[in-house]
């Protein structure tokens, strides 16, 4: 999935909030979302693709979402974002991503 984060972004929020969303498509919503955060001060211009999780994964509902990066984990190239749940029932998964930054050099 190719994230347009600019128009995604309202539109995965949108999603959030409403209680017909699958669950793995909340997921990775907010890992999209998380990337864009976390990679917001790099100069050019940033390329996100969240990929979708495994139909065979199924993650429970969640009242407490934490995504973190796993240790020595960057946000470039091919890499995953960890995404854990605390409540009510704790689970934890990896979601793979690409991050491509394109710009000048001089």
């Amino acid at each position: 999935m190719v994230i347009a984060l600019a128009a995604a972004l309202p539109q995965a929020r949108a999603q959030a909030t409403s209680a017909t969303a699958p669950q793995s498509e909340l997921v990775t919503a907010r890992v999209a979302r998380y990337i864009e955060e976390q990679t917001r001060g790099l100069p050019g211009k940033v390329q996100i693709t969240v990929n979708a999780l495994d139909e065979r994964s199924r993650v429970a509902a969640c009242d407490d979402l934490q995504l973190f990066l796993p240790a020595g984990t960057r946000l470039w190239g091919a890499t995953s974002v960890g995404v854990r749940c605390t409540r009510p029932q704790p689970w934890q998964i990896y979601v793979a991503a690409t991050v491509r930054v394109t710009g000048q050099v001089v």
